[in-house]
């Protein structure tokens, strides 16, 4: 879950304990709590941290775990500090891993070796993150960040090079999926513009304009 969403809850969860610990004292019907708000920003923030499970808690692409669990001694290793049910502690670890800069080597030091290849990406994703709270990430950064560490991938071993090559094609897959939404969105704005009750006031208004026309 992304930061901004942990925020969300985190507040709405104290809100709901408030309005619960005075409905007990008295009889006053608890206020409804607005839903949390979800955009793609989050969604890319959330795919980050699952990348970064993949690269410590694996050891190949084919879904093999870790024999050996990783060690980052004094550091926790990053997804288990992240799985928690107290949320605010969860949310603060989050910004705390995007904020600091100096977090970035429990990446290193925890990834598993076959993943090595991986780490500029994975750091070069964080960082786009730092701010996604107040300005959210956008899917052309992370497809055109995704389509240079793909084409910086070394070449050599028939096991990766396949693997490059279907990181590819999803990258491609990806990017056709955010135009064809692009297209929706612009569809949609356009039939906005054009609902029944806008084009009954467009008619009102050059109806109106035509009369005062034909008064003068």
């Amino acid at each position: 879950m992304s930061c901004r969403l942990l925020a969300q809850v985190v507040y709405l969860q104290a809100q709901a304990t408030k309005q619960q610990s005075r409905k007990s004292s008295s009889n006053t019907p608890m206020l409804p709590i607005s839903r949390v708000s979800q955009s793609y920003a989050d969604d890319l923030e959330s795919l980050f941290y699952m990348f970064i499970y993949i690269c410590i808690k694996y050891s190949s692409p084919h879904g093999e775990e870790r024999q050996e669990p990783a060690k980052d001694p004094p550091h926790e290793i990053l997804p288990d500090s992240w799985m928690t049910l107290d949320l605010n502690a969860c949310k603060l670890k989050k910004v705390y891993f995007l904020a600091v800069s100096s977090e970035e080597a429990c990446i290193i030091n925890q990834s598993h070796p076959y993943f090595a290849n991986l780490i500029p990406l994975v750091k070069e994703w964080c960082t786009l993150l730092k701010y996604n709270m107040e300005i959210q990430v956008t899917f052309d950064s992370i497809l055109d960040m995704l389509e240079h560490h793909l084409a910086a991938l070394p070449e050599g071993i028939s096991l990766f090079s396949s693997t490059k090559e279907n990181l590819k094609k999803f990258a491609v897959g990806l990017n056709d999926l955010v135009k064809h939404l692009k297209h929706i969105a612009k569809r949609e704005s356009s039939i906005r513009t054009e609902s029944p009750i806008s084009m009954h006031l467009a008619n009102l208004k050059r109806k109106r304009a035509e009369a005062e026309d034909e008064s003068g």
